[in-house]
């Protein structure tokens, strides 16, 4: 339809993938233990996010066109793996916004010590 071909262009992202987004995101709340309604449709909006943009990512790390189907499956996992992105970058950014010094350090020690470091 000429729509959806309009929207495709524009934003690069398959409507269908956002379907596929929706749809995993959709499946994650129905199985995840009580959420408010705010909450809930926070991590709709993330999983459909995630679920549009994620096949697209995977396939700029890949050479070969990736059959539809993966693609598809792609955007249903990170539909149900999206909602979970924005709890975590709050839990992240309030860390930081606690004790900035510990978050570096522990970026640090996450990469392990560099050359000259005891």
């Amino acid at each position: 339809t000429p729509m959806n071909e309009t929207f495709e262009a524009a934003s690069g992202v398959k409507v269908v993938a956002l379907v596929f987004g929706f749809i995993g995101a959709a499946l994650g709340i129905v199985y995840t233990p009580e959420m408010t309604r705010r909450t809930a449709f926070a991590a709709l909006i993330a999983g459909i996010v995630c679920g549009g943009l994620g096949p697209e990512l995977l396939q700029s790390f890949i050479v070969a066109p990736l059959p539809t189907i993966i693609k598809n499956v792609v955007a249903l996992v990170c539909g149900i793996g999206g909602m979970f992105i924005v709890p975590g970058v709050l839990s992240i950014s309030q860390g930081f916004a606690k004790d900035p010094w510990g978050f570096i350090d522990r970026i640090r020690g996450l990469r392990g010590p560099k050359d000259g470091d005891k």
